[in-house]
């Protein structure tokens, strides 16, 4: 009887696990849980086996098929994703809805959930956010008079539709769109003179715009610029950042918009064909592809000096304690020469960092304690190059070089690693959060609008943090929902 019951048992937990399976396809695949019951009545008509086994009691009335049992198996899922690796990466860990639309509010909310990941408020070492008033401190934000919007819409039985300005949303990304007109100019041009000559006013005050001089040179300078600000766009949004590689990005950036300012670049660029493809005509007219020109009073040299200033400047001013990012640099020990460099290396920057964590720090009137102690830094500091050189171990890589340091030498380097684990956390972007906006967009449409933020909390955790149905631990979600309190057990252990 016993090993009956057992069997049966297994049976059981086998069709759960495939039941999970099941919800865990339709939140990584952004399909609603309301059709898991259609889903199982699908899988049981293709007479996949082991379904029938989805039930509870006797008589078998009870079926695990229902959109509550759907949840239930989804809170399981979510309860097994936490990556508790140790790994130096991004983590996703919440989802949440406040109504305190205060930057006081959000603090709030976000120390109850480091507590609730039982993380020490001290053990925080940066922030990482939009800009936005409301991350800042700087604005009380418009959370809660949405929230006080909603509750209305509630009463009134109204759907729960968000207001956008034009603005909020993105056709393209600008470098696209700009490399379009760039290609187009003469066709779009022809378009433009075509719909003025039929009294289009859209197109004649675009035309207008368009046919100048000034607007054909700083469509060619644009072209120029943006690829070197978006190539140190997509390095800062990469996975694998770190305070080394920042630094190399972000020195590159600058050097290349220095050179295309003064004019020494290796390559000819698109501001230096301007003068080719924009001709004086014997009248002392200006033509592109033919197409007559205004000409500008502007001085289109100093323009392109005034403009690469300008966004070297706003690049810098993005980085105001460069000092401290250029200082970390020197923990991936990629230019080191171990045969004449070992004592000297890095000694200005280890000074620059204990300067800042080795002293204490006061913030709007709150002082904290030093994080490190600058005596054991130095010292350990000349034993990491020490070791890294006796071992050989490879440097291309600063989070593997750390990994390895702290696997085979933490006992030797402790107060080190602590500086090398603070180099590896600083938040340097915010592409993570980001992302998640995107999941949360594409997850939170006008058609699943009423989702709750507990249960949208769950379906972005398995599409950001799930490894996929073949790598998932469904085993360990089987335990979470068989470890659940409900009113009908699903099987006896």
């Amino acid at each position: 009887m016993n090993v009956a019951m057992k069997r049966a048992h297994e049976e059981q937990d086998k069709a759960i696990v495939k039941a999970l399976k099941m919800v865990y396809w339709l939140a990584s695949e952004n399909l609603p849980l309301s059709k898991y019951e259609s889903q199982m009545d699908l899988m049981k008509e293709l007479e996949v086996p082991g379904l029938n086994n989805l039930t509870v009691g006797s008589e078998k009335r009870i079926k695990y098929s229902s959109y509550h049992t759907a949840n239930e198996l989804l809170e399981a899922i979510n309860d097994t994703i936490d990556d508790e690796s140790g790994e130096a990466k991004s983590v996703f860990l919440q989802d949440i809805e406040y109504e305190d639309g205060s930057g006081q509010g959000l603090h709030g909310e976000i120390i109850k959930v480091l507590q609730k990941r039982s993380i020490s408020v001290e053990k925080v070492v940066g922030l990482g956010t939009d800009g936005a008033s409301v991350m800042t401190g700087l604005d009380k934000g418009s959370p809660k008079r949405e929230k006080q919007l909603h509750k209305i819409q509630d009463i009134l039985d109204h759907p729960k539709l968000k207001y956008r300005e034009v603005h909020a949303v993105r056709w393209l990304s600008f470098y696209e769109a700009l490399e379009a007109v760039y290609r187009t100019i003469d066709p779009l041009m022809t378009y433009l003179h075509s719909q003025s000559a039929q009294k289009d006013p859209a197109a004649k005050g675009l035309l207008k715009y368009m046919a100048t001089t000034q607007f054909i040179f700083i469509t060619y300078l644009m072209m120029d610029v943006i690829p070197v600000v978006s190539k140190l766009c997509l390095d800062f949004q990469s996975d694998s950042l770190d305070v080394a590689k920042a630094k190399v990005s972000l020195d590159l950036c600058i050097a290349d918009l220095e050179a295309y300012k003064q004019g020494t670049t290796q390559f000819q660029t698109h501001v230096d064909k301007f003068e080719s493809v924009v001709q004086r005509t014997e009248d002392g007219h200006y033509e592109y592809s033919g197409h007559r020109l205004q000409p500008t009073n502007c001085n289109l040299t100093a323009l392109k000096s005034t403009f690469v200033n300008k966004l070297i400047s706003n690049i810098r001013s993005r980085f105001p304690e460069k000092g401290i990012l250029d200082a970390f640099y020197i923990l991936a020990m990629r230019t080191i020469r171990f045969e004449s460099d070992v004592n000297s290396y890095g000694a200005e920057e280890i000074e620059t960092l204990l300067n800042f964590y080795g002293e204490k720090q006061t913030h709007k009137g709150t002082q904290s304690d030093p994080l490190l102690q600058k005596n054991l830094i130095r010292t350990q500091w000349l034993q990491a190059k020490l070791i890294v050189k006796s071992a050989k171990y490879p440097v291309d890589n600063m989070a593997n070089l750390w990994t390895l340091l702290h696997q085979h030498h933490a006992e030797e380097i402790p107060e080190l690693i602590k500086l090398a684990q603070i180099a590896l956390v600083l938040p340097l972007h915010t592409a993570g959060c980001e992302r998640v906006f995107s999941q949360q967009n594409i997850i939170l449409t006008k058609l699943r609008n009423r989702l709750s933020p507990q249960h949208c909390d769950r379906l972005l955790r398995v599409r950001l943090q799930g490894r996929g149905l073949k790598a998932h631990d469904f085993e360990g979600s089987l335990k979470k929902f068989h470890d659940k309190k409900r009113m009908i057990k699903t099987s006896v252990k």
